[in-house]
């Protein structure tokens, strides 16, 4: 169960993978132009401009946290498997 953004309270579906990457903003806003830099949990710095370029930034970092996310859940089975033997 989770709340969602109108704080009303849903199921989550079974089987869907769940990952929660910190993303870290600067946004600069200037003549209706957005502008920027966005922060990994690596504390790597994307730039971005646009509304799309912010989009395709937070995409990439998603995709790098869950990527981050699955490897790490990959080294943890190892160590046990291997502890087991």
């Amino acid at each position: 169960m989770f709340r969602d953004a109108a704080g009303s309270l849903r199921a989550q579906a079974s089987g869907v993978k769940e990952t929660t990457v910190k993303v870290t903003l600067e946004l600069h806003y200037a003549d209706d132009a957005l502008s920027g830099v966005a922060a990994g949990p690596d504390a790597s710095r994307h730039p971005f401009s646009g509304w799309i370029g912010l989009v395709g930034v937070i995409d990439q970092l998603l995709a790098d946290g869950a990527g981050a996310a699955v490897a790490a859940n990959s080294t943890n089975h190892e160590e046990t498997d291997d502890a087991d033997h």
